[in-house]
């Protein structure tokens, strides 16, 4: 469930200097790294003005590109979209007829060609980006959820996951938070991953906040965290996903940060269990081109593991054989060594304000005296401190 946008994406690598200048003078006073709402004028004229040349068209919105990615993977899944669909004035451009085409189901897609599709211009400036929308006829979303409230509570209940992105309007939220309770309602087995984007992540109204706490699996970038989790001046990644996960405890929130690395919180017995990830061959920022939609893809592919049975047996498969070559070069007795010593290389640890460190490193600078005071720092006042 989500918005459907067509994508321009313009880069100033690609333009003229003098070009890429005005462009930039232009978009100067939105926010880099965001994304909000802007009339139709305002996007038409940045589009004229970098010319169609220069311009990147494709089918975009943060829930296609996730559900595209699950269709391109052709797994045992059967994949179906909630949205509307406006008039796209590119030539061979279609969303009815790429779902279609991918076998997603797009009975609760609304039709509106007397409404313009969403349109998103990225203006990418080596890795950093400005995004201007105008939702067009995902406007129209309100009405279509409020008409088909309980065919579509119905239709979702009839899902195992439902992934749900952010709506630039202000009466969708609610809306949608209402159909979505019911479905939980009828299934509750079914489970919720949301992706708010930095608009609600900023601005999290009742809507929103009911959606969240719906949720089961929430993705959020750096930035977003920072906003939904309410950031003050150095308080760490760890206060902030403590603080968004007292308002969903049962959630486990991914949090991806740039593009080769990516924080996984969750809670258990009362405090905060967090797992790092990062890339171990990192990508060199200089051929990073375009990272509009990495988020997107993430959550597709947290998505197909947990959806797909197929990709549990083959994710399973090769765990087995790691764990028959380790077994195979042990002698008989010799066990197993513990699995998070290498095949799950990112052990689930304690975070937190609460939590400590495993182990301390303390170091002497070797002046006179020093190992005679460090000695009797850890021995004697340490030790009357512990007790």
């Amino acid at each position: 469930m989500g918005a459907l946008n067509v994508d321009y994406i313009a880069s100033a690598s690609g333009l003229s200097r003098r070009t890429a200048e005005q462009v930039h003078e232009s978009v100067a006073r939105f926010e880099w790294n965001t994304e909000g709402p802007v009339d139709q004028s305002t996007v038409a004229k940045a589009i004229e003005r970098l010319g169609s040349a220069a311009l990147d068209a494709s089918l975009g919105g943060s829930a296609w590109l996730t559900v595209y990615t699950l269709a391109q993977l052709r797994l045992d899944i059967r994949l179906g979209y909630v949205g509307v669909a406006g008039r796209i004035e590119t030539p061979g451009l279609s969303f009815l007829g790429q779902m279609d085409e991918l076998g997603i189901d797009r009975q609760w897609v609304a039709r509106r060609p007397d409404l313009t599709a969403g349109v998103c211009l990225s203006y990418l400036d080596d890795v950093e980006r400005v995004m201007l929308t105008h939702p067009g006829a995902n406007f129209a979303m309100a009405d279509h959820l409020t008409a088909h409230a309980d065919e579509i509570a119905g239709y979702l209940s009839g899902a195992r996951l439902v992934h749900v992105t952010s709506f630039l309007d202000d009466r969708t939220p609610e809306i949608l938070a209402g159909v979505l309770g019911e479905a939980k309602r009828r299934a509750p087995g079914m489970r919720i991953s949301f992706d708010p984007g930095f608009d609600w992540a900023q601005n999290p109204g009742p809507g929103v906040e009911a959606v969240l706490g719906l949720s089961d699996l929430v993705f959020v970038n750096h930035r977003e965290l920072k906003a939904l989790g309410g950031y003050a001046v150095g308080e760490s990644d760890d206060v902030l996903a403590s603080r968004v996960l007292e308002r969903v405890p049962r959630a486990t929130l991914f949090v991806t940060k740039r593009y080769d690395a990516v924080e996984v919180y969750r809670t258990a017995g009362g405090g905060l269990l967090a797992r790092r990830f990062r890339l171990r061959r990192r990508i060199r920022e200089g051929t990073v081109e375009d990272a509009t939609g990495a988020g997107d893809v993430f959550a597709a592919s947290v998505l197909a593991a947990l959806a797909s049975g197929r990709l549990q047996v083959e994710l399973g498969a090769r765990l087995g054989l790691d764990l028959s070559r380790q077994r195979t070069g042990r002698r008989r007795g010799g066990g197993l060594p513990r699995i998070g010593d290498g095949l799950l290389t990112t052990p689930e640890d304690p975070a937190g304000p609460d939590s400590h460190p495993r182990a301390v490193l303390v170091a002497s600078e070797g002046s006179r005296g020093g190992g005679d005071r460090l000695d009797r720092f850890l021995t004697q006042d340490l030790a009357l401190r512990a007790s």
